[in-house]
């Protein structure tokens, strides 16, 4: 379809006028976990535990308007539940506790790797320039039901207040245990 100039120039006009937003693309590189004992019943058989959810997110900007992550969030979707969870900004004590086999003089060696969690980075996505580091959420007082055949959702609120998002289903890659030296066993 051929439009005459006289409406060419004043749609075009009308595209400078709408604003620009950034698009976001993610993926969820690891999902691993740490549980903390929450409650217990008398007879021992039913508990539940606080569920630390740690996620490795590598996000990037499709579009040239830069934008920073305003707000993190986290849904677990299993056993007919849906439960939100809190972003948890400092997790500074965690680190990612891997063994890896090999071998060391002729011999088969065992050694343990203990990776700190870099955050994701604050600075501003930048059009084409990838972003990745860990966040960490917490679930409170789950059963461990919640997991069986679960999804999670994770969503981005960028500084325009736009909402992008990611749904993964489990089983997630984890290379090794989450663990903090602090927290009760």
């Amino acid at each position: 379809m051929i439009l005459p100039t006289w409406i060419v120039g004043p749609l075009m006009k009308l595209t400078d006028l709408i604003p620009k937003r950034p698009k976001l693309a993610m993926e969820i590189r690891q999902v691993c976990f740490d549980r903390v004992l929450a409650s217990l019943t008398p007879d021992f058989s039913d508990y539940t535990f606080d569920l630390y959810l740690f996620l490795e997110v590598w996000v990037v900007n499709r579009k040239e308007t830069p934008t920073t992550i305003k707000d993190w969030k986290l849904t677990v979707f299993g056993n007919g539940q849906k439960v939100k969870t809190e972003h948890l900004p400092d997790f500074s004590k965690w680190h990612q506790h891997i063994k890896v086999k090999e071998k060391l003089h002729g011999l088969h060696v065992i050694r343990d790797i203990r990776n700190g969690l870099d955050p994701f980075p604050a600075t501003p996505l930048q059009h084409g320039i990838a972003a990745q580091g860990w966040v960490c959420f917490i679930a409170r007082e789950v059963r461990e039901a919640l997991l069986k055949n679960a999804v999670i959702k994770l969503m981005i609120v960028d500084s325009f207040d736009r909402s992008h998002s990611i749904m993964s289903r489990g089983p997630w890659p984890c290379k090794g245990e989450m663990v903090n030296p602090e927290m009760p066993l």
